[in-house]
This record gives C-alpha cells, sequence and structure tokens, in this order.
C-alpha cells in the first residue's frame, strides 16, 4: 500500500536547492498544479529571500534542474488571514498587501538600503496601499495590514542566528538584523 502511494506521487515531489557564496540548503516541496507552482516551507528558501545573489533550482525527480521564483509573500498573507478568520471579501486584499510587501522588499534587495531599511520600506507601502485596499474590499485596515506584513517576518533570519551561535559559526550579525528588522 506505502509503495504504491509512494509510486502515485513521486513524479510531484521535487527537492529546492538554494544557493549562496556562503551557504547552501536542501529542502522538499510538492507540486500544486499543472503551471508548476510549489509549495514548500519558508526555511526552505529563506536564504534567497535574504541574499539577492542566491541561487534557486527546482529538482525534480528525473534529475531535471530549473531555476525558481519565489511568490510565497502573497501566499502566506492569504493563509495567515484565513487562519486568523478573516472574511473572505478580505482575501484578495490581503493577497494584494503580501504580493506588494514581498515585491517591494525583493526590489530593494536590489539596491544598497539592506534588509533593515528594505523591510521598513516594504512595511510603510504595504501600509498605506493595505488601507486603500480594505476600503475597497470594506474590511478594518488592520486585518489587511497585518496580513501584508507577515511575510516580512525576520523569523527566519532569528532562526539563522540561534543556529550560528549555538555552533559557534558567528550568527551575531543575522541576530542583529532580525532584531532591527522585527
Amino acid at each position: 500500500m506505502v509503495a504504491r502511494v509512494a509510486r502515485a506521487v513521486e513524479k510531484s515531489v521535487v527537492a529546492i536547492d538554494v544557493r549562496t557564496t556562503g551557504e547552501s540548503g536542501t529542502g522538499s516541496g510538492v507540486i500544486i498544479d499543472k503551471s508548476g507552482y510549489i509549495v514548500t516551507n519558508n526555511h526552505v528558501v529563506a536564504m534567497a529571500a535574504e541574499d539577492k545573489s542566491a541561487l534557486t533550482e527546482v529538482v525534480f525527480y528525473d534529475r531535471t534542474r530549473v531555476p525558481a521564483r519565489i511568490i510565497g509573500g502573497a501566499i502566506a498573507a492569504v493563509a495567515f488571514a484565513l487562519a486568523s478568520y478573516a472574511e473572505r471579501r478580505a482575501l484578495s486584499a490581503a493577497f494584494f498587501a503580501g504580493a506588494i510587501g514581498a515585491g517591494v522588499t525583493g526590489a530593494l534587495y536590489l539596491t544598497s538600503l539592506g534588509p533593515v531599511f528594505s523591510y521598513a520600506i516594504a512595511a510603510i507601502i504595504v501600509g498605506l496601499l493595505g488601507g486603500l485596499a480594505a476600503r475597497r474590499a470594506l474590511t478594518p485596515p488592520l486585518v489587511i495590514a497585518v496580513a501584508g506584513i507577515t511575510p516580512l517576518l525576520p523569523g527566519s533570519a532569528i532562526y539563522r542566528g540561534m543556529y550560528g551561535l549555538m555552533n559557534g559559526t558567528g550568527g551575531g550579525r543575522k541576530m542583529a538584523t532580525a532584531v532591527l528588522i522585527g
């Protein structure tokens, strides 16, 4: 029975490799539709979100490698809104706010501002545009702003900072960045 289930899903399970100049990581994901969207955990792709030079590749069952794009900010915002029991009409505005936050942060990573200012500017823009979207959706602005800012939270930076401190490989800089962001 288990072997039959494994054979049925093996082509939808992928490996995700992320490489930066100093680190690398591998995780797994599942293809959820014919367009190629993949669901994975944030910790798998967090390195790529924090390092603009990171290379993220999806490795299929037949060992084919293809570059990946990260669109998780919008999905995380909608998931948070759903988990917070937001009304259905708020979900599209939450998606919009999460996409704006992730997009602004990603664009600002290409500049020399650094992560702290990138996240701060993205949070301000999410707050302003999220308020406008909330008015159109007839939803309290706080629902949209909180959902939109959720993908910007520094969970992965804290995790890697603590990991570095516990293993004696540093981590102080990542912890400081996480504290300044959050």
